[in-house]
């Protein structure tokens, strides 16, 4: 009995003081912006070890990168008007925005610096999906954040090869942010 009752007292000392140490972290003021960047890290660990080992083991699709890479070839040499691979293939005008972003990873990097560029501007739009949630339902953005990274989609986009579109896409939140500032 004796030992029961000393056992009773310290769950409910232990509770109280658990109870206190959730308080406090509740009312850090940090304690949104943390968690938010712990989800935001690793998405990005998760999304980078899906496109980088994917492309080093050959098990992507090539076409849309080997065209991405011509695309961005063409820009970074004057020929805005060109054609990749054959002579009556549609110019994509419209992702110009998206491959003259581009342009600096194609420099640095080649290849990689395409699959990097496109790893990070899925990041930024994970940052854009937050800021506008943050905006709009306040505290429980971090669901918004949480819900980006479980969409297939992306998983999917970045494991089968290189998609300038969906980087557009992706900046798209980042765009409807500043506009209705």
């Amino acid at each position: 009995m004796r030992r029961s009752v000393q056992i009773h007292k310290y769950l409910s000392k232990w509770k109280e003081t658990s109870l206190n140490a959730l308080r406090i972290a509740y009312e850090n003021p940090y304690l949104p912006t943390i968690g938010v960047s712990i989800i935001w890290i690793a998405g990005m660990v998760v999304t980078a070890l899906v496109t980088f080992p994917n492309h080093y083991n050959f098990r992507t699709y090539g076409y849309d990168l080997g065209y991405v890479a011509g695309m961005l070839e063409n820009l970074s040499r004057g020929k805005y008007l060109a054609r990749v691979y054959y002579s009556n293939e549609i110019v994509p005008h419209i992702s110009y925005a998206v491959y003259i972003l581009g342009l600096p990873f194609y420099w640095l990097g080649g290849v990689w610096g395409i699959l990097a560029y496109q790893w990070i501007g899925i990041g930024l739009g994970a940052w854009g999906v937050y800021a506008y949630s943050r905006q709009k339902i306040g505290s429980l953005a971090w669901l918004s954040m949480l819900h980006y990274w479980g969409m297939w989609g992306i998983y999917g986009a970045l494991a089968f090869d290189v998609h300038p579109d969906v980087v557009g896409v992706c900046f798209v939140p980042l765009d409807i942010l500043r506009l209705g500032k």
